[in-house]
């Protein structure tokens, strides 16, 4: 009896013992899959983070090229600022150039204006000038005319008058050549036909000659007074 139930205690134990080591069997399989499970959880985050280091070591070559670029860009920018500044500066020396330039400029200008007001006061008395000369001009012209006139009317009255003392001399020398023939003075008394010539013409042209100039003055006076007439009634 002893025996069976030693044995019976034993199988007991066994299946106890069975039963623990199944279940720890149980427990460490639960164990291994969830260290596989960790495992691949780890493996897969390796990965990714391999690919997030591969990706962060393309983004920082990406980054370094951008660096690089922007440094260069930069020096640009500072080549730029120098090459501006030296043009700002010129500009400053240009401008003060220019302002001076402008100061001369306008006074210059000024200077302009005045000999313009000057030049235009002198050419509006040219004017005026020029306007009495015209005038003065046209007077003379008109007074020209009526002394041209008058010149032509004395010029035929002269050719008239000089043509009446022809006709007169030559009535007179006929006439004396005429009592020449009728007398026939003796030879010791006589006269020569020259002598009696001479002196008939002298005797015959002495009154046309004082009446000619008498004549030729109150012409003369006779159309002065009518070109003064005309011009005053011109005027």
């Amino acid at each position: 009896e002893k025996l069976r139930e030693q044995l019976q205690s034993f199988l007991n134990q066994y299946e106890v013992r069975e039963k623990h080591f199944e279940h720890e069997l149980k427990a460490k399989d639960l164990e291994c899959q969830l260290e596989h499970a960790k495992l691949k959880q780890a493996e897969e985050l390796l990965k990714q983070a391999q690919a997030d280091a591969f990706n962060q070591r393309g983004v920082a070559e990406l980054m370094a090229e951008k660096e690089k670029e922007s440094r260069a860009t930069l020096e640009l920018y500072g080549q730029k600022f120098e090459s501006l500044h030296a043009t700002i500066a010129k500009s400053n020396e240009q401008f003060v150039s220019f302002k001076k330039d402008s100061e001369k400029m306008l006074k210059r200008c000024k200077a302009l204006e005045k000999e313009k007001r000057e030049a235009t006061k002198n050419a509006e008395k040219n004017q005026s000038s020029v306007s009495e000369l015209s005038q003065s001009n046209e007077q003379l012209r008109k007074d020209l005319t009526v002394a041209m006139k008058q010149k032509n009317s004395m010029e035929t009255l002269c050719r008239k008058l000089t043509q009446e003392r022809s006709d007169l001399q030559n009535q007179l020398k006929a006439l004396h050549g005429d009592s020449y023939a009728a007398s026939k003075p003796d030879e010791g008394s006589a006269v020569s036909p020259e002598d009696n010539t001479e002196d008939g013409a002298q005797a015959g042209t002495s009154p046309v000659e004082a009446a000619e100039p008498e004549a030729t003055e109150e012409a003369g006076n006779t159309g002065v007074d009518g070109g003064a007439a005309d011009a005053e009634s011109s005027r």
